[in-house]
């Protein structure tokens, strides 16, 4: 693993000298494959790789996990304290991390397990190099190949990125997810996602878009900031979630014009299967019954008033983009669009925001562990 960089700063050099080292960095060796595989964590996730190494005739052991049940899909599953684990350990089984998600370090986790005395630790990142074919989409999981693929892409986004936070964080994002360097992205601002201290502040009062409102909470965290709507416009597909957005923005309505929209947002108006009920993490699908209507923010905003637009929509960001087009041509709102559900929105948000040519400002945030929750900001 590299050292992280106190306060260095960022070089279009710097970024080249990285880009060559994922790009010739000499492919894994999977060794760690003869041996029976214990997966950390027993969640989709980790049910999704077992079910694929299995597919590849990968002895897998069984799962740890805080619940420590006794069997998932079949496997046993213990907490990491029990003394199944430790024959395990004494064995000598490989243990994949199993966890991706942003609220748990894949950092924390390979020094949870290195500290339970197991010698050989996969992450993610590396597990998806080998079978991600297989594994299929995982957020912003990708191969090193995509690196390959795009790399003036990559070095545009650099120079367009405008402080040096931006710059750094963007190279962080970089060696963590492809070199594996764990001792990056490790201090997420956690506290003021989609308005941190550190850009311009907000523009007043807001007339805000939230895309992917889920039970209103930046909504919330903007009212506790002291921030002012004029207008907001919300927008959740998700039926329970929606339910939850109703009732936390009930008061609202009292004094300021509220309009809640139980739809997703698209790059047109159309209608598509929506896998439902899955928390923060509902999402278009193309194996689901259940069906949601798409729309446009143009539709929706027409000629009124638009500062400020969000979007969180697992995935479909750059679509929605797509159907603001006039909205933001006209009225320049504040941006502030999440680009880690697909490895390329890391590139291909900020450069379609560029080729608007409205001299929009670009910066990039993280705000939770393992690069989930970047945004990218254009003011």
């Amino acid at each position: 693993m590299t050292n992280r960089r106190q306060g260095s700063k960022s070089t279009f050099e710097e970024l080249e000298s990285l880009l060559i080292s994922i790009k010739n960095t000499s492919p894994l060796k999977h060794e760690w494959t003869q041996n029976p595989i214990v997966i950390l964590g027993a969640g989709s996730f980790g049910r999704n790789l077992a079910r694929t190494l299995k597919d590849n005739n990968i002895n897998v052991a069984g799962f740890m996990d805080r619940r420590g049940v006794s069997t998932v899909d079949n496997l046993p599953c213990y907490s990491i304290h029990d003394e199944d684990v430790s024959k395990w350990k004494k064995a000598g089984y490989s243990v994949i991390i199993g966890i991706l998600n942003y609220a748990h370090s894949i950092s924390d986790a390979v020094t949870q397990v290195i500290n339970l005395g197991f010698c050989r630790v996969i992450t993610p990142m590396e597990c998806y190099e080998f079978l991600g074919k297989q594994l299929g989409e995982h957020f912003w999981l990708s191969r090193r190949e995509l690196i390959g693929l795009h790399c003036t892409d990559i070095f545009k986004v650099f120079e367009l990125l405008v402080d040096d936070m931006s710059k750094n964080g963007f190279l962080e994002i970089l060696r963590f997810r492809y070199l594996y360097d764990l001792n990056t992205c490790l201090n997420p601002d956690t506290e003021k996602q989609y308005f941190p201290d550190n850009l311009p502040q907000l523009p007043q009062p807001l007339y805000f878009l939230d895309g992917g409102a889920y039970i209103g909470d930046t909504i919330q965290t903007l009212i506790a900031h002291n921030q002012i709507f004029a207008q907001i416009y919300a927008f959740e597909p998700d039926t329970e979630n929606f339910k939850r957005l109703l009732l936390q923005t009930s008061d609202l309505s009292n004094h300021i014009p509220v309009k809640l929209l139980q739809c997703g947002l698209w790059s047109s108006k159309t209608v598509v299967s929506f896998n439902d009920g899955l928390g923060a993490g509902s999402k278009i699908s193309d194996d689901n019954k259940l069906k949601v209507t798409l729309v446009t923010i143009d539709d929706i905003v027409g000629n009124n008033q638009c500062n400020f637009i969000k979007l969180d929509i697992e995935g479909a960001e750059l679509d929605a983009l797509e159907g603001a087009k006039r909205t933001i041509q006209k009225f320049r709102p504040r941006l502030a669009i999440c680009c880690y559900h697909k490895p390329d929105h890391l590139w291909k948000i900020p450069i379609w925001i560029n080729n608007l040519n409205l001299n929009y400002k670009l910066y990039l945030r993280n705000h939770q562990y393992n690069t989930f929750e970047t945004v990218i900001y254009a003011i």
